[in-house]
């Protein structure tokens, strides 16, 4: 049996660094189904040319494949070439295509960072641009970002966003859930703490019905420190 060494003597005092190591290397260590997987997809003939010679349709109806399995190495090679399929300039509608692409393979950052390779003008393109623009930062929990884009596609008449539906999720049977952009944009703008502005967007709806009198009464809530008599005035506007 060979002899414990001292708790003072170098090897003791490196024992523990050792063991902290190796316990690390574990932790990070892939899965070995998971090295599996990446080994096997990286050698699939298949996937090896739907990386090099796939289309964005090829690649996104790949991505929807890959989320449904639950395919996370496929995924992230999915994402990078999507990345790098059509690099700037492109067309306005190439880089629509392309965004749309890597939010449907779960990126929603790769999405702005696409949209940011143009800027349109003013008109129904920026507004296309804007709605995307809006999907990938909802999507990557860039609150600012997706307020920002709300703002703009308003253009200084917040009416407008009562009127524009947009989708925030699907149903079992995959028919889109929509929510209207006045709404959404008030959501951002409280999550980022700025409860009265969010509170004045609200209170914008011009709509007559539920909805309006729903915000009305949200508007109340989010004012908390308004005098009574308006806190009053706007209850009873609702």
């Amino acid at each position: 049996m060979p002899p414990i060494p001292s708790p003072f003597s170098p090897r003791a005092r490196l024992l523990p660094i050792f063991g902290a190591a190796l316990a690390g290397l574990i932790a990070v260590a892939p899965a070995p189904e998971a090295q599996a997987k990446t080994t096997a997809a990286s050698t699939d003939p298949a996937l090896i040319a739907l990386l090099r010679d796939g289309d964005l349709n090829a690649l996104e109806a790949a991505c929807v494949s890959a989320v449904r399995r639950r395919d996370g190495p496929l995924l992230r090679q999915l994402q990078q070439r999507l990345l790098s399929i059509h690099p700037a300039p492109q067309p306005l509608a190439v880089v629509l295509a392309n965004a749309h692409s890597l939010l449907s393979c779960q990126a929603p950052d790769g999405a702005l960072q696409v949209l940011e390779r143009v800027g349109p003008a003013p008109g129904a393109e920026r507004t296309q641009w804007l709605v995307l623009q809006w999907r990938a930062a909802q999507a990557g929990l860039h609150h600012q970002l997706a307020a920002d884009a709300l703002e703009r596609l308003a253009a200084g008449n917040l009416g407008q966003l009562e009127l524009l539906e947009l989708p925030v999720g699907q149903q079992k049977d995959g028919s889109p859930i929509n929510r209207p952009a006045l709404d959404l944009l008030a959501d951002h703008l409280e999550s980022l703490g700025q409860r009265q502005r969010a509170a004045e967007v609200l209170i914008s709806s011009s709509q007559p019905g539920a909805a309006t009198a729903a915000r009305l009464a949200q508007a109340v809530a989010l004012f908390g420190v308004l005098p009574a008599l308006e806190q009053d005035r706007l209850l009873e506007l609702a």
